[in-house]
């Protein structure tokens, strides 16, 4: 069947060969080749549908994309297409990347804007999470050395996504790889802002403060993202109940499955690309391939279950700044479980007044004793 495109209408039951919408009489081919067969989806930019290219013999699966803008303003709207349509472009040049869906037509069909990409057969990561599970360190590795290099080619022709998710992320059926998809929907929804106040900036919890609030964004609010999709990914919880507003800290390790061990150096990593503050992350994908790759992880360790944790205590080599406080620093007040490798004693201490202070006190407490530390 062929869905009608008209937002007004779509009524569902057109036959395959309807050139007209039964109901409407709307146009049901877009640039007179390429048909909706199903909705995949909607949300705040407007709804994609799967459809067919009518224009080639084997009439492969594509893409469509429709963006819904709410403004009755006829200059709104022109203006709008003409973000539209420069983005479009830069979209265009994103199309050579084997992990970013090509973009296959541009189009504005009866006051509606359009988007016709490739269509990348498998299921998002959010699907996966769902079927198969929280991820071990083994598949966060493999994920970041995979996407990074795409995130640096995106970076590179000055695009910046906006809306890193596991929604967003598909595992192609091809060649397990994940690709990226939605391009440029969130940046042409902000520049028309103004004419939209209502206009989402972004996916709550992935993205980061300065893109919630409406400001530049960089690409660092893209790796932000990337880092709230991993962590997302390890706890199978969203990353807004991860982060401890009132103490601005991120408590995502509470939130680890028993059985699931993270290395120091996943972890120092996964927590400067989450820091809140921009000038504090890491400033380019490139920057993050640079720190993963001082660390010599092991090929053992990507993309299999992590064996144990290794230590490291060089923040140069991970282009952490050592003066720079670390936002994923435990609350004390929380009162984080006690390391096992300690007595009792010291145990109760931690329990009492917080890891970092107990610390402090246990410490102090045998050196004037002359007691050897545990």
């Amino acid at each position: 069947m062929t869905p009608c495109l008209n937002p007004e209408c779509q009524y569902p039951n057109n036959l395959e060969t309807d050139l007209h919408c039964q109901k409407c009489g709307s146009k049901l081919l877009l640039k007179d080749r390429y048909r909706p067969i199903k909705l995949l989806g909607s949300g705040g930019f407007g709804k994609t549908f799967l459809g067919v290219d009518e224009d080639k013999p084997a009439k492969p699966f594509c893409a469509i994309k429709q963006f819904s803008f709410s403004s009755d303003n006829p200059q709104a709207l022109q203006k709008a297409t003409e973000l539209f349509k420069r983005e479009a472009v830069r979209l265009e040049s994103l199309g050579n990347h084997p992990q970013i869906p090509d973009l296959l037509a541009f189009s504005q069909q009866d006051g509606q804007l359009y988007l016709v990409q490739e269509f990348i057969e498998g299921g998002t990561l959010e699907q996966e999470l769902q079927e198969l599970g929280v991820y071990d360190e083994g598949k966060i590795w493999s994920l970041l050395l995979d996407l990074l290099p795409v995130l640096e080619f995106v970076h590179q022709h000055q695009v910046i996504h906006r809306d890193i998710k596991p929604e967003n992320i598909i595992r192609a059926k091809k060649d397990d790889k994940p690709v990226l998809i939605d391009f440029g929907v969130a940046k042409l929804n902000t520049e028309t802002a103004l004419m939209q106040p209502l206009t989402n900036l972004g996916t709550m919890g992935y993205a980061a403060d300065e893109q919630m609030r409406g400001n530049q964004v960089f690409p660092a609010s893209d790796l932000f993202s990337l880092g709230a999709t991993c962590i997302r990914l390890m706890t199978g919880k969203f990353p807004s109940e991860m982060f401890d507003a009132y103490n601005g800290v991120w408590l995502w390790r509470d939130f680890l499955p028993e059985e699931t061990v993270v290395s120091e150096n996943l972890g120092k990593v996964l927590d400067k690309l989450i820091r809140p503050h921009c000038n504090q992350r890491y400033q380019s994908a490139r920057e993050v391939l640079q720190a993963i790759e001082s660390l010599k992880v092991p090929d053992t360790e990507i993309g299999t279950t992590s064996g144990g944790t290794t230590t490291s205590n060089d923040d140069t080599i991970l282009g952490i700044d050592p003066e720079v406080p670390s936002f994923t620093t435990v609350n004390p007040e929380s009162n984080p479980k006690p390391d096992k490798k300690v007595s009792k004693a010291t145990q109760a201490t931690y329990w009492l007044m917080g890891e970092k202070a107990g610390r402090v006190t246990v410490t102090a407490w045998k050196w004037l004793w002359g007691m050897p530390k545990e």
